[in-house]
């Protein structure tokens, strides 16, 4: 395909009205100078931009979402040592593993069980 065909195709898909041209319409002269241009037709694009800005908030969400898990862990590994409350231990180790939950009592300052301290033995 030509670029001029090309070009040609997309001004007519933006001025049908349909979800292409309701999503891309005000996006078409950037796309079509990408296209003259021989740049990939998204770059510098609205929509491109929005997507970028919707992929970074989802990693916002996600780190944060990680932080406020290990927050509500280290609460509970607190509250499993002051009420003895193996259940709370437990709880926690399911969602972090043995692995991270061990550093997590040690980062805390927290005595291990000897459970925590066999399985620490076990991977020498």
């Amino acid at each position: 395909m030509t670029k001029e065909l090309e070009i040609k195709t997309l001004t007519s898909l933006c001025e049908a009205d349909g979800y292409f041209a309701e999503y891309f319409k005000r996006d078409l002269d950037q796309m079509t100078a990408n296209i003259r241009n021989d740049f990939p037709i998204e770059t510098a694009t609205k929509f491109y931009s929005e997507a970028e800005a919707k992929d970074e908030l989802i990693a916002v969400a996600k780190t944060e979402g990680k932080e406020k898990k290990e927050d509500l862990c280290r609460f509970m590994l607190l509250m499993a040592d002051q009420l003895d409350d193996r259940d709370l231990d437990e709880r926690v180790e399911q969602e972090l593993g043995k692995a991270a939950k061990i550093k997590m009592q040690r980062g805390l300052g927290l005595q291990l069980s000897q459970e925590d301290i066999d399985y620490l033995i076990s991977r020498l």
